[in-house]
């Protein structure tokens, strides 16, 4: 008995951190269609087997992945007044951002998209909404999504005069813009 080793045990939450980090990597740089849950297992350093336990598909993997993104990379931020530029320099200078990146990367999947569409209708819109406030605060979160991401898109795969200083600026100026419109109904 003495040789007997007791089995490891796992820390659940940190293995589950673990496997959403490397997966996010993986959906951010390679996407949805092309990271396998063998490949996120084996950079997790854990069984296939483990990680279809801890989420019930890949699909749901990728779920949790653009959720834990959207509230790890500050999406929401406090202070509005800036939200324009800071928001058009990172996304002009940091083609790593992961949610960005898995979002963009998603279109050419369709349980891929129909994830990005479901977090995007219960989460996104909403928060950005709510964030925003009044008037019409659903349809300018929509607009911020729209404009964002039309640019991510253009710069990832048409980079062509994407991260130019009028274009970032342009980008930027639009996106405060959407922001502002309660502010200046209020001024009003």
């Amino acid at each position: 008995m003495e040789g007997k080793r007791e089995p490891k045990r796992r820390n659940a939450a940190k293995t589950r951190a673990k496997i959403i980090a490397t997966a996010e990597e993986a959906f951010a740089s390679m996407g949805y269609a092309k990271a396998s849950v063998r490949e996120i297992a084996r950079a997790a350093e854990v069984a296939p087997s483990l990680v279809l336990r801890y989420f019930e598909s890949k699909s749901d993997l990728f779920e949790k992945c653009l959720l834990n993104a959207i509230f790890s990379e500050g999406v929401f931020e406090p202070d509005k007044t800036k939200y324009g530029k800071r928001t058009a320099y990172h996304l002009a200078t940091d083609l790593e951002m992961t949610l960005p990146n898995m979002i963009v990367f998603a279109i050419g999947d369709d349980d891929a998209r129909d994830v990005v569409a479901k977090v995007t209708q219960n989460y996104l819109i909403p928060g950005f909404a709510e964030w925003l406030g009044p008037p019409n605060a659903n349809a300018r979160a929509a607009q911020l999504l729209m404009l964002t991401m039309g640019f991510l898109f253009y710069a990832r795969q048409l980079p062509i005069g994407a991260t130019h200083r009028d274009t970032v600026n342009w980008l930027a100026a639009g996106l405060q813009q959407i922001v502002d419109q309660s502010a200046d109904i209020k001024r009003h």
